[in-house]
Protein backbone atom coordinates (compact mmCIF):
# COMPACT_ATOMS: atom_id res chain seq x y z
CA UNK A 1 0.00 0.00 0.00
CA UNK A 2 3.00 2.12 0.79
CA UNK A 3 4.71 1.54 -2.23
CA UNK A 4 1.73 1.75 -4.34
CA UNK A 5 0.83 5.77 -3.32
CA UNK A 6 4.49 6.58 -2.92
CA UNK A 7 5.52 5.44 -6.44
CA UNK A 8 2.28 6.28 -8.36
CA UNK A 9 3.48 6.13 -11.86
CA UNK A 10 3.58 2.56 -13.44
CA UNK A 11 7.43 3.04 -14.74
CA UNK A 12 8.81 4.25 -11.95
CA UNK A 13 7.18 1.15 -10.03
CA UNK A 14 8.89 -1.35 -12.71
CA UNK A 15 11.89 0.27 -12.74
CA UNK A 16 12.03 -0.09 -8.60
CA UNK A 17 10.84 -3.58 -8.39
CA UNK A 18 13.19 -4.53 -11.28
CA UNK A 19 15.69 -2.92 -9.66
CA UNK A 20 15.19 -4.67 -6.82
CA UNK A 21 15.32 -8.28 -8.64
CA UNK A 22 18.36 -7.49 -10.18
CA UNK A 23 20.14 -7.20 -6.66
CA UNK A 24 18.79 -10.09 -5.92
CA UNK A 25 20.57 -13.62 -5.65
CA UNK A 26 18.76 -16.30 -4.67
CA UNK A 27 21.79 -18.38 -3.52
CA UNK A 28 21.48 -16.07 -0.06
CA UNK A 29 18.63 -17.13 1.87
CA UNK A 30 17.13 -13.53 2.70
CA UNK A 31 17.57 -12.51 -0.90
CA UNK A 32 15.33 -16.29 -1.77
CA UNK A 33 12.38 -15.09 0.77
CA UNK A 34 12.54 -11.69 -0.96
CA UNK A 35 11.95 -13.53 -4.18
CA UNK A 36 9.08 -15.80 -2.93
CA UNK A 37 7.59 -12.77 -1.15
CA UNK A 38 7.63 -11.09 -4.52
CA UNK A 39 6.00 -13.41 -6.44
CA UNK A 40 3.59 -14.29 -3.86
CA UNK A 41 2.27 -11.42 -2.81
CA UNK A 42 -0.50 -10.43 -5.35
CA UNK A 43 -0.60 -6.63 -4.34
CA UNK A 44 2.93 -5.94 -5.12
CA UNK A 45 3.05 -7.26 -9.01
CA UNK A 46 -0.74 -6.13 -8.95
CA UNK A 47 0.07 -2.66 -8.41
CA UNK A 48 1.28 -2.13 -11.99
CA UNK A 49 -1.29 -1.56 -14.28
CA UNK A 50 0.18 -2.49 -17.22
CA UNK A 51 -0.20 -6.28 -18.34
CA UNK A 52 2.82 -6.29 -20.26
CA UNK A 53 4.75 -4.91 -17.08
CA UNK A 54 3.26 -7.95 -14.79
CA UNK A 55 4.45 -10.27 -17.12
CA UNK A 56 7.84 -8.61 -17.77
CA UNK A 57 8.23 -9.08 -14.09
CA UNK A 58 7.83 -12.99 -13.63
CA UNK A 59 9.65 -13.19 -16.83
CA UNK A 60 12.69 -11.71 -14.64
CA UNK A 61 11.63 -14.11 -11.28
CA UNK A 62 11.26 -17.39 -13.72
CA UNK A 63 14.96 -16.21 -14.99
CA UNK A 64 16.39 -15.78 -11.47
CA UNK A 65 14.06 -19.39 -10.43
CA UNK A 66 14.37 -21.69 -13.02
CA UNK A 67 11.91 -24.17 -12.81
CA UNK A 68 10.09 -23.00 -9.80
CA UNK A 69 6.77 -24.95 -9.82
CA UNK A 70 5.39 -22.07 -7.46
CA UNK A 71 6.73 -19.35 -9.70
CA UNK A 72 4.79 -21.12 -12.76
CA UNK A 73 1.81 -21.01 -10.35
CA UNK A 74 1.26 -17.71 -9.28
CA UNK A 75 2.39 -16.79 -13.08
CA UNK A 76 -0.78 -18.96 -14.10
CA UNK A 77 -3.00 -17.18 -11.46
CA UNK A 78 -1.80 -14.10 -12.95
CA UNK A 79 -2.76 -15.04 -16.43
CA UNK A 80 -6.16 -16.04 -15.55
CA UNK A 81 -6.32 -12.56 -13.79
CA UNK A 82 -5.26 -10.97 -16.99
CA UNK A 83 -8.12 -13.37 -19.12
CA UNK A 84 -5.79 -15.32 -20.75
CA UNK A 85 -6.57 -18.23 -20.11
CA UNK A 86 -4.87 -21.00 -22.28
CA UNK A 87 -1.49 -19.33 -20.93
CA UNK A 88 -3.09 -19.58 -17.55
CA UNK A 89 -3.52 -23.38 -17.86
CA UNK A 90 -0.39 -23.65 -19.99
CA UNK A 91 1.76 -22.77 -16.60
CA UNK A 92 -0.33 -24.45 -14.19
CA UNK A 93 -0.01 -27.68 -16.16
CA UNK A 94 4.01 -26.67 -16.47
CA UNK A 95 3.80 -26.41 -12.29
CA UNK A 96 1.78 -29.71 -11.76
CA UNK A 97 4.28 -31.07 -13.49
CA UNK A 98 7.13 -30.08 -11.26
CA UNK A 99 5.17 -30.81 -8.38
CA UNK A 100 2.29 -33.17 -9.20
CA UNK A 101 1.35 -34.04 -5.91
CA UNK A 102 0.90 -30.36 -4.38
CA UNK A 103 -2.86 -29.62 -3.69
CA UNK A 104 -2.34 -25.80 -3.81
CA UNK A 105 -1.13 -26.35 -7.32
CA UNK A 106 -3.48 -29.17 -8.39
CA UNK A 107 -6.66 -26.79 -7.47
CA UNK A 108 -4.72 -23.59 -9.23
CA UNK A 109 -4.82 -25.89 -12.62
CA UNK A 110 -8.51 -26.84 -11.67
CA UNK A 111 -9.63 -22.93 -11.24
CA UNK A 112 -8.00 -22.54 -14.87
CA UNK A 113 -10.13 -25.11 -16.49
CA UNK A 114 -13.20 -24.21 -14.86
CA UNK A 115 -12.95 -20.71 -15.42
CA UNK A 116 -11.96 -21.94 -19.12
CA UNK A 117 -15.26 -23.73 -19.18
CA UNK A 118 -17.07 -20.64 -17.50
CA UNK A 119 -16.87 -18.65 -21.25
CA UNK A 120 -16.55 -22.11 -23.25
CA UNK A 121 -18.98 -21.80 -26.07
CA UNK A 122 -18.71 -25.16 -27.42
CA UNK A 123 -20.87 -27.51 -25.17
CA UNK A 124 -18.94 -30.62 -25.36
CA UNK A 125 -15.26 -28.68 -24.57
CA UNK A 126 -17.17 -27.01 -21.77
CA UNK A 127 -18.10 -30.37 -20.26
CA UNK A 128 -14.68 -31.87 -21.02
CA UNK A 129 -13.11 -28.77 -18.86
CA UNK A 130 -15.64 -29.45 -15.70
CA UNK A 131 -14.89 -33.32 -16.03
CA UNK A 132 -11.23 -32.29 -16.05
CA UNK A 133 -11.70 -29.37 -13.28
CA UNK A 134 -13.76 -31.85 -11.07
CA UNK A 135 -11.25 -34.33 -11.23
CA UNK A 136 -8.39 -32.04 -10.11
CA UNK A 137 -10.30 -30.47 -7.07
CA UNK A 138 -11.35 -34.10 -6.17
CA UNK A 139 -7.88 -34.71 -6.29
CA UNK A 140 -7.16 -31.89 -3.74
CA UNK A 141 -9.48 -32.46 -1.52
CA UNK A 142 -8.58 -36.21 -0.75
CA UNK A 143 -4.80 -34.85 -0.54
CA UNK A 144 -6.01 -31.73 2.03
CA UNK A 145 -9.45 -32.48 3.09
CA UNK A 146 -9.41 -30.05 5.54
CA UNK A 147 -8.44 -27.07 3.61
CA UNK A 148 -11.25 -25.38 1.80
CA UNK A 149 -9.42 -24.98 -1.52
CA UNK A 150 -10.29 -27.80 -3.04
CA UNK A 151 -14.05 -27.26 -2.22
CA UNK A 152 -14.22 -23.74 -3.34
CA UNK A 153 -13.21 -25.24 -6.61
CA UNK A 154 -15.30 -27.86 -6.49
CA UNK A 155 -18.24 -25.43 -5.71
CA UNK A 156 -17.87 -23.45 -8.63
CA UNK A 157 -17.92 -26.47 -10.56
CA UNK A 158 -21.37 -27.47 -9.21
CA UNK A 159 -22.97 -23.96 -9.78
CA UNK A 160 -22.65 -25.00 -13.57
CA UNK A 161 -25.62 -27.26 -13.11
CA UNK A 162 -27.58 -24.40 -12.11
CA UNK A 163 -27.02 -22.53 -15.02
CA UNK A 164 -27.66 -25.11 -17.02
CA UNK A 165 -31.05 -26.40 -15.73
CA UNK A 166 -33.74 -26.36 -17.87
CA UNK A 167 -36.88 -25.90 -15.19
CA UNK A 168 -37.64 -24.10 -12.39
CA UNK A 169 -37.23 -27.13 -10.77
CA UNK A 170 -34.65 -28.80 -11.84
CA UNK A 171 -32.81 -24.99 -11.42
CA UNK A 172 -33.88 -25.41 -7.26
CA UNK A 173 -32.30 -28.96 -7.55
CA UNK A 174 -29.26 -28.22 -8.78
CA UNK A 175 -29.06 -24.83 -6.03
CA UNK A 176 -30.07 -27.54 -3.25
CA UNK A 177 -27.31 -29.65 -4.38
CA UNK A 178 -24.63 -26.16 -3.68
CA UNK A 179 -25.85 -25.28 -0.95
CA UNK A 180 -25.42 -29.11 0.59
CA UNK A 181 -21.95 -29.68 -0.63
CA UNK A 182 -21.04 -26.57 0.85
CA UNK A 183 -22.92 -27.41 4.27
CA UNK A 184 -20.67 -30.73 4.22
CA UNK A 185 -17.55 -28.61 3.57
CA UNK A 186 -18.10 -26.10 5.91
CA UNK A 187 -18.22 -28.83 8.21
CA UNK A 188 -14.92 -30.56 6.84
CA UNK A 189 -12.70 -27.71 6.90
CA UNK A 190 -13.64 -26.62 10.32
CA UNK A 191 -15.98 -23.68 9.66
CA UNK A 192 -13.31 -22.05 7.05
CA UNK A 193 -14.34 -18.50 6.40
CA UNK A 194 -13.70 -19.01 2.73
CA UNK A 195 -16.54 -21.47 3.13
CA UNK A 196 -18.60 -19.64 5.13
CA UNK A 197 -18.95 -16.81 2.73
CA UNK A 198 -19.98 -18.76 -0.21
CA UNK A 199 -22.10 -20.76 2.32
CA UNK A 200 -23.86 -17.93 3.25
CA UNK A 201 -24.56 -16.69 -0.20
CA UNK A 202 -25.74 -20.53 -1.08
CA UNK A 203 -28.58 -20.15 1.80
CA UNK A 204 -29.76 -17.03 0.71
CA UNK A 205 -29.79 -18.17 -3.24
CA UNK A 206 -31.92 -20.83 -1.86
CA UNK A 207 -34.55 -19.02 0.49
CA UNK A 208 -36.51 -19.13 3.52
CA UNK A 209 -36.81 -22.46 4.96
CA UNK A 210 -40.20 -23.49 3.76
CA UNK A 211 -39.28 -22.99 0.35
CA UNK A 212 -35.99 -24.84 0.56
CA UNK A 213 -38.10 -27.41 2.11
CA UNK A 214 -39.92 -28.14 -0.89
CA UNK A 215 -37.21 -28.05 -3.30
CA UNK A 216 -35.20 -30.77 -1.57
CA UNK A 217 -38.67 -32.68 -1.00
CA UNK A 218 -39.07 -32.71 -4.71
CA UNK A 219 -35.21 -33.25 -5.15
CA UNK A 220 -35.37 -36.47 -2.97
CA UNK A 221 -38.67 -37.59 -4.79
CA UNK A 222 -36.76 -37.40 -7.87
CA UNK A 223 -33.39 -39.37 -6.57
CA UNK A 224 -33.91 -41.01 -3.24
CA UNK A 225 -30.12 -41.97 -3.08
CA UNK A 226 -28.64 -38.70 -3.44
CA UNK A 227 -27.56 -38.30 0.32
CA UNK A 228 -26.01 -34.81 0.46
CA UNK A 229 -29.82 -33.52 -0.60
CA UNK A 230 -31.48 -35.82 2.03
CA UNK A 231 -28.72 -34.18 4.86
CA UNK A 232 -29.47 -31.01 3.98
CA UNK A 233 -33.59 -31.90 4.03
CA UNK A 234 -33.42 -33.64 7.62
CA UNK A 235 -31.19 -30.51 8.63
CA UNK A 236 -33.95 -27.76 7.58
CA UNK A 237 -36.91 -30.40 9.03
CA UNK A 238 -35.21 -30.01 11.95
CA UNK A 239 -34.72 -26.23 11.81
CA UNK A 240 -37.94 -26.38 11.41
CA UNK A 241 -39.04 -28.09 14.40
CA UNK A 242 -40.70 -31.06 12.61
CA UNK A 243 -38.36 -34.11 14.22
CA UNK A 244 -41.18 -37.08 13.04
CA UNK A 245 -40.32 -36.02 9.29
CA UNK A 246 -36.58 -35.79 9.75
CA UNK A 247 -36.80 -39.26 11.77
CA UNK A 248 -38.43 -40.48 8.80
CA UNK A 249 -36.05 -39.49 5.96
CA UNK A 250 -33.33 -40.23 7.99
CA UNK A 251 -34.05 -43.63 8.64
CA UNK A 252 -35.52 -44.49 4.67
CA UNK A 253 -32.55 -43.07 3.79
CA UNK A 254 -30.30 -45.44 5.69
CA UNK A 255 -31.98 -48.19 4.10
CA UNK A 256 -30.93 -46.74 0.62
CA UNK A 257 -27.33 -45.97 1.58
CA UNK A 258 -26.89 -47.64 4.92
CA UNK A 259 -23.02 -46.68 4.49
CA UNK A 260 -23.55 -42.64 5.08
CA UNK A 261 -22.10 -41.63 8.38
CA UNK A 262 -24.07 -38.54 7.73
CA UNK A 263 -27.06 -40.10 7.94
CA UNK A 264 -25.99 -42.77 10.70
CA UNK A 265 -25.07 -39.53 12.37
CA UNK A 266 -28.41 -38.30 12.57
CA UNK A 267 -30.30 -41.16 13.46
CA UNK A 268 -27.96 -40.94 16.43
CA UNK A 269 -28.60 -37.59 17.24
CA UNK A 270 -32.68 -38.33 16.47
CA UNK A 271 -32.50 -41.17 19.29
CA UNK A 272 -30.68 -38.91 21.00
CA UNK A 273 -33.67 -36.19 21.01
CA UNK A 274 -36.31 -39.26 21.84
CA UNK A 275 -34.04 -40.29 24.81
CA UNK A 276 -33.85 -43.79 23.23
CA UNK A 277 -31.90 -46.50 25.17
CA UNK A 278 -28.09 -45.70 24.89
CA UNK A 279 -27.47 -48.77 22.90
CA UNK A 280 -29.07 -47.71 20.17
CA UNK A 281 -27.51 -44.44 20.09
CA UNK A 282 -24.04 -45.69 20.60
CA UNK A 283 -24.54 -48.35 17.20
CA UNK A 284 -25.85 -45.39 14.93
CA UNK A 285 -23.14 -43.78 15.45
CA UNK A 286 -20.56 -46.94 15.57
CA UNK A 287 -22.33 -47.11 12.21
CA UNK A 288 -21.20 -43.52 10.93
CA UNK A 289 -17.76 -44.21 12.63
CA UNK A 290 -17.38 -47.22 10.38
CA UNK A 291 -18.27 -45.05 7.21
CA UNK A 292 -15.90 -42.48 8.26
CA UNK A 293 -13.28 -43.54 10.02
CA UNK A 294 -10.90 -40.69 9.74
CA UNK A 295 -13.21 -37.92 11.42
CA UNK A 296 -12.62 -37.11 14.96
CA UNK A 297 -15.62 -34.79 15.03
CA UNK A 298 -17.46 -38.48 15.50
CA UNK A 299 -15.37 -40.10 17.84
CA UNK A 300 -15.63 -36.67 20.64
CA UNK A 301 -19.79 -36.79 19.69
CA UNK A 302 -20.56 -40.06 20.70
CA UNK A 303 -17.35 -40.26 23.36
CA UNK A 304 -19.06 -37.15 25.15
CA UNK A 305 -22.15 -38.90 24.66
CA UNK A 306 -21.31 -41.86 26.29
CA UNK A 307 -19.42 -39.55 28.91
CA UNK A 308 -22.60 -37.86 29.67
CA UNK A 309 -24.88 -40.94 29.83
CA UNK A 310 -22.42 -42.17 33.05
CA UNK A 311 -20.72 -44.52 31.06
CA UNK A 312 -17.25 -43.59 31.45
CA UNK A 313 -15.37 -46.33 30.86
CA UNK A 314 -17.01 -46.54 27.11
CA UNK A 315 -15.99 -43.32 27.10
CA UNK A 316 -12.77 -42.99 27.76
CA UNK A 317 -11.81 -46.00 24.89
CA UNK A 318 -13.29 -44.03 22.11
CA UNK A 319 -11.40 -40.68 23.52
CA UNK A 320 -8.53 -43.49 23.26
CA UNK A 321 -9.53 -44.12 19.77
CA UNK A 322 -9.91 -40.40 18.94
CA UNK A 323 -6.54 -39.27 20.18
CA UNK A 324 -5.03 -42.21 18.37
CA UNK A 325 -6.03 -40.68 15.25
CA UNK A 326 -3.25 -38.71 13.38
CA UNK A 327 -4.15 -35.20 14.09
CA UNK A 328 -2.29 -32.02 15.23
CA UNK A 329 -1.91 -30.96 18.31
CA UNK A 330 -3.87 -28.21 17.92
CA UNK A 331 -6.66 -30.61 16.54
CA UNK A 332 -6.27 -32.95 19.39
CA UNK A 333 -6.75 -29.86 21.85
CA UNK A 334 -9.83 -28.40 20.23
CA UNK A 335 -13.00 -28.50 22.19
CA UNK A 336 -15.57 -29.82 19.56
CA UNK A 337 -18.12 -30.71 21.95
CA UNK A 338 -19.87 -29.30 25.41
CA UNK A 339 -22.06 -30.64 28.22
CA UNK A 340 -25.20 -28.62 27.80
CA UNK A 341 -29.17 -28.42 28.72
CA UNK A 342 -30.94 -27.33 25.76
CA UNK A 343 -28.38 -24.28 24.23
CA UNK A 344 -27.40 -23.63 27.45
CA UNK A 345 -23.58 -24.97 29.06
CA UNK A 346 -24.43 -26.52 32.11
CA UNK A 347 -22.56 -25.54 35.39
CA UNK A 348 -21.42 -28.29 38.04
CA UNK A 349 -20.70 -28.12 41.26
CA UNK A 350 -17.45 -29.79 42.37
CA UNK A 351 -14.06 -29.89 44.70
CA UNK A 352 -10.18 -29.96 43.28
CA UNK A 353 -9.26 -33.34 43.21
CA UNK A 354 -5.46 -33.28 42.21
CA UNK A 355 -2.80 -30.27 40.83
CA UNK A 356 -0.24 -31.73 38.91
CA UNK A 357 2.03 -29.27 37.46
CA UNK A 358 0.46 -27.39 34.74
CA UNK A 359 -2.82 -28.98 35.20
CA UNK A 360 -5.46 -29.97 38.12
CA UNK A 361 -8.75 -32.65 38.02
CA UNK A 362 -11.53 -31.77 39.67
CA UNK A 363 -14.83 -33.74 40.35
CA UNK A 364 -18.46 -33.36 40.00
CA UNK A 365 -20.50 -33.30 42.95
CA UNK A 366 -22.62 -34.83 43.06
CA UNK A 367 -22.58 -36.11 39.60
CA UNK A 368 -18.57 -37.91 40.34
CA UNK A 369 -17.07 -37.49 37.58
CA UNK A 370 -13.59 -35.99 36.61
CA UNK A 371 -13.04 -33.77 34.30
CA UNK A 372 -9.15 -32.44 33.49
CA UNK A 373 -8.50 -28.75 33.66
CA UNK A 374 -5.44 -26.40 33.12
CA UNK A 375 -4.00 -23.93 35.48
CA UNK A 376 -3.54 -21.40 32.79
CA UNK A 377 -3.89 -18.21 34.89
CA UNK A 378 -2.54 -16.80 38.29
CA UNK A 379 -6.42 -17.33 39.54
CA UNK A 380 -6.66 -21.02 38.40
CA UNK A 381 -2.65 -21.42 40.05
CA UNK A 382 -4.12 -20.22 43.54
CA UNK A 383 -6.21 -23.11 43.64
CA UNK A 384 -5.45 -25.88 46.12
CA UNK A 385 -6.31 -29.42 46.47
CA UNK A 386 -10.18 -29.23 48.63
CA UNK A 387 -11.25 -26.52 47.24
CA UNK A 388 -15.11 -26.09 46.17
CA UNK A 389 -15.22 -24.26 42.60
CA UNK A 390 -18.21 -24.34 39.69
CA UNK A 391 -17.48 -25.18 36.16
CA UNK A 392 -18.25 -26.35 32.62
CA UNK A 393 -17.09 -29.09 30.50
CA UNK A 394 -16.09 -29.32 26.89
CA UNK A 395 -14.82 -32.30 25.60
CA UNK A 396 -11.46 -33.13 22.70
CA UNK A 397 -9.29 -35.56 22.05
CA UNK A 398 -8.21 -36.20 25.76
CA UNK A 399 -11.50 -36.84 27.08
CA UNK A 400 -13.38 -33.82 29.85
CA UNK A 401 -12.33 -30.58 29.91
CA UNK A 402 -13.59 -28.37 32.74
CA UNK A 403 -13.99 -24.43 32.44
CA UNK A 404 -13.49 -23.02 36.01
CA UNK A 405 -15.24 -20.20 36.63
Amino acid sequence: MIFESAVPDDEAKFEIINSILTNLDPGFREDYQLLNEVFRRKEFIGSLASATMKRAIFDRIQTLLPGNPFVLQHRSILEKDLADIDEAIRYAKSAQKLEPSNAAIINTLGLAYEYKARISKDRFERDRLLQDALRLFEEGIRKEPRSPFGYLGKHFVLRHSVTAALTNEENGIARAGVLSFLEMAHEQTNESPVIGKELALARRDLGDVPQAIAILKAGIERTPNETRLRDLYITLLLQKGDVASAREVAFDGAKIDPSSWRLQRHIARLRRMGNEPVGGVKGAYEAAIRANKGDVSLYIELASYLFMSGDWTGAATVFEQANALPLTGQDRSRIRDHWREGSNKIVFDGIIRRIRGGGGTVMAVPRNFEAFFWRSSNRLMALREGDKVKFTVGFNTKGAVAFIQ
